[in-house]
């Protein structure tokens, strides 16, 4: 918001569950996601939280594959490595919802009702 616009303050409302999913889809359209994990989209956050959730959890998919291609190297087993991108799992979200700092949406709108209503 503008400081010299102040009557141009919108509410956007928490995107629903379909619009939640398209999302996710937008967010993990090059990224292979596990069947278990596809349930994650059931979180009541915004868009730009779901963003965020789906690249931390991305990026920790990320981590472990690079972790368990330096443990197969050190032990030997460089003939065995599977081909193919990280699968980002349930294990991934949660841990990204751990360490994301999600809006708090429902007092934010109680304060914009206060002020404009």
């Amino acid at each position: 918001m503008r400081p010299d616009r102040p009557d141009h303050l919108n509410y956007i409302p928490l995107p629903d569950e379909s619009s939640r999913l398209q999302i996710f889809k937008a967010c993990f359209r090059k990224s292979p996601v596990s069947k278990d994990a596809r349930q994650a989209h059931t979180l009541k956050v915004s868009g730009a939280d779901i963003t965020e959730i789906s690249q931390r959890a991305c990026k920790y998919a990320i981590r472990d594959d690079v972790e368990k291609d330096i443990k197969r190297k050190i032990e030997g087993m460089e003939d065995s490595m599977e081909e193919g991108m990280a699968e980002i799992k349930v294990s991934h979200f949660e841990e990204s919802m751990r360490y994301s700092q999600v809006s708090d949406v429902f007092s934010n709108f109680a304060a914009i009702q206060r002020f404009w209503f």
